[in-house]
């Protein structure tokens, strides 16, 4: 799902600032993509992000930084770094569309001005954002334990985790759900829930 932030400038920071006054867990996108070129990542992926509603829990949220219903051209470096994270995301889901945030809710976010005939062109990309955050993924792969379904995490996680699943929080279905969790990320999943109230 593609977005802009809505502000000229804005640093990971501030979104992060922002989305914790809407009462929400923070930074709400996956992967932000600054002007400069800079890629960023928010939530983890196998999280449910907060940035297009009722539909967080089965979309992944790309944000540029800047305002396209008022700025009129993306520079270069972002255009080609938004190719790059889309081109890494399409590896890892084939069969998934992209679409902006204007196509499900009643907003006109990305803007505009979006390029979004630009950055959907085939062609080459840059690709040092795809093997960094590929590279990112893999280092934390070789770290930890992932457990794959609810049934093999650890006890203490196992019924919340299914709830999140159950309420469309977390992407899966029921026990034989297709997780990738580490036991930290299962526990911060859990105690964000708690206190979203969510479990």
């Amino acid at each position: 799902m593609l977005h802009h932030a809505a502000a000229i400038t804005a640093a990971p920071e501030d979104i992060h600032a922002w989305h914790l006054k809407n009462g929400w867990a923070g930074f709400g996108y996956h992967l932000y993509v600054r002007k400069d070129g800079s890629v960023h990542r928010g939530r983890p992926i196998w999280a449910s992000g907060a940035h297009t509603l009722n539909f967080n829990s089965r979309t992944l949220g790309v944000c540029c930084e800047g305002n396209y219903d008022v700025e009129t051209v993306m520079p270069p470096a972002q255009l080609e770094a938004l190719r790059a994270v889309l081109g890494y995301l399409r590896g890892l889901y084939p069969d998934a569309a992209v679409r902006c945030h204007r196509d499900y809710n009643a907003t006109a976010c990305p803007g505009k001005h979006f390029p979004l005939a630009a950055v959907l062109e085939e062609g080459e990309t840059d690709c040092r954002v795809a093997s960094l955050l590929a590279m990112t993924n893999q280092e934390e792969d070789d770290q930890m334990q992932r457990f794959k379904t609810v049934g093999e995490l650890p006890e203490p996680y196992r019924a919340e985790i299914q709830a999140l699943i159950d309420k469309g929080h977390l992407r899966g279905k029921g026990g034989d759900a297709g997780l990738d969790l580490t036991e930290d990320m299962a526990r911060v999943l859990i105690v964000c829930a708690r206190m979203e109230g969510v479990v």
